[in-house]
């Protein structure tokens, strides 16, 4: 089984838009699904999967993709 972060680092990651604060991304998940995260610049982050409505407080896969993927544009 995956890590958490081997699953991350094979999504597919795409930032759709930048407002003042907060950056969106869309997700696409190692199975095909789409999920919309949103990191802010304040650090607080969302993601409209399953996981992070049940646990809001922790990182899921999607939100690490998304922070993997802003990672390597800096």
């Amino acid at each position: 089984m995956f890590s958490v972060l081997e699953k991350a680092k094979k999504m597919k990651v795409r930032i759709t838009h930048v407002t003042e604060k907060r950056i969106y991304f869309e997700v696409v998940s190692t199975s095909g699904n789409v999920y919309i995260v949103s990191i802010g610049k304040d650090g607080e982050f969302a993601c409209d999967c399953k996981h992070f409505s049940l646990y809001p407080d922790k990182l899921c896969s999607h939100v690490i993709a998304a922070i993997l993927f802003l990672s390597k544009k800096i």
